[in-house]
């Protein structure tokens, strides 16, 4: 290591060890010249340095240094959208000739991208800066709430007071919000009652929003009084951040003030009350209040008492429990189990490492197999219209957000108990050999990792009782690289199904030899009633028998119900929307000229012809915007237009005259929407402008400011933190990009659907 980076780096340890004596100086200095260090090593032994000190004092060094990164990334931010918008502007004269129809010349194209290249690389510098930025503003939050709880309990207290008294004071809206996260960032009791003094008399709304955004995201069931009164703020981002908040918490106290506010919300509001009663309930009655109040007086009772079951020292009670959670489809009950099995997509890491070592005994067995059919039946039977999205906020997505893969592989048989089509989507990808990306680095996981991962699926994929799985577990039996550990699983699945289609496979993995020619022999006769001792005999009896065949206690195969419509709201392409601030960005680019999926038409057209119906089902009275876009964009009107005949008759025809052509700007139009939600992030009336989008795209991004779709998705979560717009993404054709469209839907609470 070289000495100008070694010493420093000894210095801010030094000043460390010292903070942990006490010496608040040594500490502070220890952290001033940490913040000049480059490495990130030097800057976290700084922070600690302060935490290790445990005095309120530092709090001030923290949030100086806070103040400046958010000043540091005001201006990185306005540099990276200056250089940006350089490569939409080489690409800019190519485009115009293209979308006339004109012929471009190699020379003149090459020269575009040329100049779009080395903006490009610029630009991937300037966010590489923005990444280290926001790591450094993330561990300076976390040492602050760390430092907070350091601190004895009467001055951590006094410590809190002073920095509410502060965020108060403060005139600048960006201070606010960093002392705001500050006192979040602390897990204490005092933190929490400053959240609820703060949710009580704030009147800024902006700060209020991030406000109950932070009580939700701690998900205390001591916080539902201050959260239902929440939901009759006048700021209805406050309202709809207050129901997802009580959405959170896994107590059944939130349900009256939910069921309460059903009969004064609408629109957007209206729809995340709706979500949340689901969320805990596991079936629906849509808006009906009378209906919602008279399942709660008659279940109520019975659901806190499976509730305590499932918490009992009494195995039998207890296993009692978890049968009732299935049989209710009761949510709630099924994410206390899965919170029972580790997998709270809430806990810290911290918890999730702390995971009991060694075999489980006999009755924790029989535990995990209970629960794994509870949750598998209650994510297989709730409402149709959120069944799909449930799954991925209960299983999918915490899934994918782990990096370790015994993680992972322990949401996998929880899936496999979920027979719905989705959930055998998710099974087959992952008992195939396609690369899965560690989030972590983003790089795919190893042969080995990756190999755990399909042995956890093709384990857990037997309880789908559906002919789709079997030729992955065809695959995983007969493949040439499989591991004798992999047949054996494969042909255990392959006897789980208990299907016809399984006999086939089993007899081609009689060619094995040891413990796998024996499991398949084993199978075979289980599920015929026949046996015979070698592959020709048995390949000769299936050949004269295949027909009409029915295996020996045979299961009834999985059915995919056809969903329900929802009652009221708008509808485009299946997805449905209560809003009454609705803004519709579709594509435009020359490859929607392409035929539809479906063999309905030109992608164009069809998508023309839903967004006229979704038109025509806006309510009266709400208001909405249109933009198509390709390489640029074009919107319908500057200002969001109120529906009536004569604004659904105009828009109808505008979209009729749109033109197909160019490529695909995906982050511009975005953008676009985004402003018209309000006059900026700092908007002081921080009323009802937009609050849901539709989103459609059939390609990958290759024009506009942002082009990288993990800039992308960084970009428009820092444009939502607080105007809560809900995007709905719709990805048509093979060449689309799922993984940015479905994160789109995921950051927002939208939905994602594949064409």
């Amino acid at each position: 290591m070289k000495i100008r980076v070694l010493l420093p780096l000894l210095a801010a340890l030094a000043g460390a060890m010292n903070a942990q004596s006490g010496d608040i100086h040594e500490a502070r200095r220890a952290f001033k010249a940490a913040v000049k260090a480059k490495s990130e090593r030097e800057r976290l032994a700084g922070v600690e340095a302060l935490v290790a000190c445990g005095d309120a004092r530092g709090l001030d060094d923290l949030v100086v240094a806070l103040l400046k990164v958010r000043k540091d990334l005001d201006k990185l931010e306005s540099r990276i959208v200056k250089t940006g918008k350089k490569t939409g502007q080489a690409f800019k004269n190519v485009d115009k000739q293209g979308d006339a129809g004109r012929p471009v010349s190699v020379g003149s194209y090459n020269s575009a991208a040329k100049k779009a290249q080395k903006a490009l690389k610029e630009l991937q510098k300037l966010h590489r800066l923005k990444d280290a930025l926001e790591s450094w503003r993330a561990a300076l939050l976390s040492g602050g709430g760390r430092l907070l709880d350091s601190i004895p309990k009467g001055d951590s207290a006094k410590a809190i007071h002073d920095q509410v008294s502060k965020l108060e004071r403060a005139r600048e809206h960006t201070e606010k919000i960093l002392r705001l996260h500050l006192i979040a960032a602390s897990k204490s009791d005092g933190a929490r009652e400053a959240l609820l003094g703060l949710a009580a008399r704030e009147e800024d709304g902006e700060v209020r929003t991030a406000v109950i955004d932070a009580m939700g995201s701690r998900r205390d069931p001591r916080d539902v009084g201050a959260l239902a009164r929440a939901l009759e703020d006048g700021v209805w981002p406050v309202r709809v951040t207050a129901a997802r908040a009580l959405g959170g918490i896994q107590s059944l106290t939130t349900i009256p003030p939910l069921i309460a506010a059903l009969e004064r919300g609408d629109g957007r509001f209206l729809e995340e009350v709706i979500a949340a009663l689901e969320g805990h309930a596991g079936i629906t009655f849509h808006d009906n209040a009378t209906l919602w109040k008279a399942w709660w007086k008659d279940q109520g009772a019975s659901l806190a008492s499976i509730l305590d079951g499932l918490t009992s020292d009494d195995q039998f009670e207890r296993l009692r429990a978890i049968q009732a959670v299935g049989e209710k489809a009761f949510l709630l009950g099924a994410r206390r189990l899965l919170d029972e099995a580790g997998l709270d997509p809430n806990s810290d890491e911290n918890a999730k490492d702390a995971e009991p070592k060694g075999e489980p005994d006999a009755d924790a067995r029989a535990v995990m197999a209970a629960s794994g059919e509870a949750v598998g039946r209650v994510l297989s039977t709730v409402a149709h219209h959120s069944r799909d999205q449930q799954l991925n906020d209960l299983l999918i997505r915490p899934m994918e957000k782990e990096a370790k893969v015994a993680r992972r592989a322990k949401f996998i048989p929880f899936i496999g108990h979920v027979r719905t089509k989705h959930a055998r989507s998710i099974l087959i990808a992952l008992a195939g050999a396609a690369p899965i990306r560690n989030p972590a680095g983003g790089q795919p996981y190893d042969k080995d990792d990756r190999a755990k991962l399909t042995l956890a699926a093709v384990k857990a994929i037997g309880g789908q009782g559906h002919p789709e799985v079997v030729p992955p577990l065809r695959e995983a039996l007969t493949g040439f690289e499989s591991s004798e550990e992999l047949r054996l699983a494969a042909a255990a699945s392959l006897l789980a199904l208990r299907l016809s289609d399984s006999v086939g496979p089993l007899i081609t993995g009689l060619n094995n030899k040891g413990k796998v020619h024996t499991a398949c022999q084993e199978a075979l006769v289980d599920l015929t009633g026949e046996n015979f001792g070698d592959y020709p005999s048995w390949r000769d009896w299936w050949t004269k028998n295949r027909k009409g065949f029915k295996p020996r206690r045979a299961r009834a195969v999985a059915k995919d119900d056809k969903p329900q419509e929802e009652r009221g709201g708008t509808r485009f392409y299946g997805i449905n929307s209560r809003s009454k601030h609705v803004v519709f960005i579709l594509d435009r680019s020359g490859s929607m000229e392409e035929a539809d999926a479906k063999g309905e038409g030109k992608k164009i057209d069809v998508a023309k012809a839903e967004l006229k119906k979704a038109i025509i089902s806006l309510p009266k009275g709400a208001t909405f915007n249109i933009i198509f876009y390709n390489s640029a964009w074009d919107m319908w009107r500057k200002k969001m237009t109120v529906v009536d005949a004569a604004s659904r008759k105009k828009a109808i025809k505008w979209v009729d005259s749109i033109e197909h052509r160019g490529f695909t700007n995906i982050f511009d139009p975005l953008e676009r929407a985004f402003q018209l939600a309000g006059r900026g992030t700092h908007d002081k009336a921080y009323g009802v402008l937009l609050d849901t989008i539709f989103f459609l795209s059939d390609g990958l991004a290759n024009r506009g400011r942002i082009i990288a779709p993990t800039e992308i998705l960084k970009q428009i979560e820092r444009m939502n933190q607080l105007k809560k717009v809900k995007i709905h993404t719709i990805g048509i054709g093979k060449n689309h990009d799922p993984r940015l469209m479905k994160g789109l839907a995921d950051l927002t609470g939208g939905v994602y659907v594949a064409r």
